[in-house]
């Protein structure tokens, strides 16, 4: 289901997350330029832990923040279908970063994560690099990736983490 550009705010995102609930064949959900915030991804996130049949959910150009990534990073450790995320463009810094890289060390579902243009740092980019220690994530994300990518100061243009 492609809701790009639909003025989906986090009202929207909670009649949506109550569809996921129930909904046995939706497998792709994607919800880039709309108005959700933490709130609305809270919601998502609920019905995600129950939810088995969506494995791609772009979230790209809302406001996830920084507790949204919380939120995900918290249902990535239960979640067991989401192949690919999306959060590009959702002012994300170091402490969403974090929460990610964290959940990433023990999801082994997710493939894919789009992370471009968010607003970490170096600390940011510090447990990102610590987590393709502990995951199978290629080596198109080592130091030479990082400086290339600007993965620093606000200006997260990288590529993608794949996780093999």
């Amino acid at each position: 289901m492609i809701l790009i550009c639909n003025q989906i705010d986090n009202d929207g995102a909670k009649y949506l997350a109550e569809m996921l609930k129930e909904n046995q064949t939706l497998t792709t959900l994607d919800l880039t330029n709309n108005k959700i915030d933490f709130e609305g991804v809270s919601y998502f996130c609920e019905a995600l832990g129950t939810n088995e049949t969506l494995t791609k959910l772009s979230l790209q150009t809302n406001h996830v923040g920084n507790l949204g990534a919380q939120y995900l990073a918290e249902m990535l450790l239960m979640n067991q279908t989401l192949t690919e995320l999306n959060l590009n463009t959702n002012e994300i810094g170091d402490d969403g970063a974090q929460n990610l890289a964290e959940a990433l060390k023990v999801n082994r579902t997710l493939k894919e994560l789009k992370f471009d243009y968010n607003k970490i740092s170096n600390e940011g980019e510090s447990y990102l690099k610590e987590t393709m220690q502990f995951t199978q994530i290629p080596k198109a994300l080592d130091d030479e990736c990082f400086e290339k990518k600007n993965f620093k100061q606000g200006k997260t243009k990288g590529d993608i983490f794949k996780i093999l």
